[in-house]
């Protein structure tokens, strides 16, 4: 898998229906990284082909790893619908579909999510959950892998993970250290008359200051609003406005 930037993303749905029998799941996977669940080299991308002639090892190993737990506690059998395939300016991507239909109204349902975490330790995956006019979005990790929701309750929130999800990102990806340590070194420079001079010590920890929370105030709300699919914009061209 291409994660040498940022971890691998998994955006993905729940819908309960009104009457808290049926599950709606949907998740988009990007073809990159379905190497293992397709069986094939892990240096390239699946193909479109590849992935239609082997939709049934996708969801096996999709479902797996994903998982529906209800209060009260029943069986709930799962249905596959057909695999979409989709492309956007960030890549191509497989998305799987299925449905729970359990045999009694849900109290509360839980999410269990374990997909890609063997792969990628970082992997995420933005859930956007639906019941009725309610909406909750959260972000699935390896440390928080879990999402539980008590029906005909408020949502639960998940603003603290994506804060901590953004603040992770920045101070774990080596390219945001490098690019900030790159702003620090010329933070106690000043230019005056044409030349270059040395900042005072008060001077140069204000300008370094400003520097890094600027950065890491916009940068964390750039990553929440395109965990939340508000922003599709291409990874190229992110990743070129951010070293501006």
């Amino acid at each position: 898998m291409s994660w040498a930037h940022q971890s691998s993303l998994a955006y993905s749905e729940l819908d309960v229906d009104d009457e808290q029998r049926t599950v709606r799941y949907r998740v988009r996977l990007a073809n990159s990284d379905l190497f293992e669940a397709l069986e094939l080299d892990s240096d390239r991308s699946a193909t479109d082909e590849e992935i239609r002639s082997g939709a049934s090892k996708l969801y096996r190993y999709a479902r797996k790893r994903i998982a529906l737990e209800t209060s009260p506690a029943m069986s709930c059998p799962a249905e596959n619908q057909p695999i979409e395939l989709s492309k956007s300016g960030a890549g191509s991507f497989a998305v799987l579909v299925w449905t729970w239909s359990c045999p009694e109204p849900i109290d509360e349902i839980t999410l269990v999510y374990d997909l890609f975490f063997d792969l990628d330790p970082l992997h995420t995956s933005p859930l956007r959950a639906r019941f009725g006019s309610d909406q909750a979005s959260v972000i699935l990790d390896d440390g928080e892998n879990r999402f539980v929701w008590t029906l005909g309750e408020p949502p639960p929130s998940g603003f603290v993970g994506f804060l901590y999800s953004g603040v992770e990102h920045i101070l774990f990806g080596l390219d945001h250290i490098l690019f900030l340590v790159s702003l620090l070194l010329v933070a106690v420079l000043a230019g005056k008359n044409g030349a270059l001079e040395l900042r005072g010590t008060r001077s140069g920890l204000r300008y370094a200051l400003t520097i890094v929370t600027s950065f890491t105030i916009a940068h964390s709300l750039t990553l929440i609003a395109a965990a939340l699919g508000y922003i599709p914009i291409p990874a190229r061209l992110v990743e070129s406005i951010i070293a501006l």
